[in-house]
C-alpha cells in the first residue's frame, strides 16, 4: 500500500501530464480518508480556520481545480482518476 505522499505525487504527475491516470485501491482510499491530527503538508496546509481536513480533502480539491474526474473500476476494486 502506498503512502499519502506517494499518491499525492501521482496526482501531481497526472496534472503535469506525465501519466494518463491514477489508480487508487479501496484500502488506500480508506487510509487517506482518515483525519490525521497535526498533519501539515508543505504545499498545502490542511488546517483551515481551526478545522481539520483529511488528506483526501486535499486530493478532492486538486481534482476540482484541475478538471480531474473519477471512475469506479468494480472489477479491480479501485478508483481511476483521469483528466477531462
Amino acid at each position: 500500500m502506498r503512502t499519502y505522499e506517494e499518491i499525492y505525487d501521482l496526482f501531481i504527475d497526472l496534472i503535469n501530464n506525465k501519466i494518463n491516470e491514477v489508480k487508487i485501491g479501496l484500502a488506500e482510499i480508506n487510509m487517506i480518508s482518515k483525519i490525521r491530527p497535526k498533519f501539515n503538508y508543505v504545499l498545502k496546509n490542511i488546517y483551515m480556520e481551526g478545522l481539520q481536513y483529511t488528506p483526501s480533502d486535499i486530493l478532492k480539491e486538486m481534482c476540482i481545480e484541475n478538471n480531474i474526474i473519477q471512475y469506479e473500476d468494480l472489477t479491480n476494486n479501485c478508483y481511476i482518476y483521469k483528466k477531462k
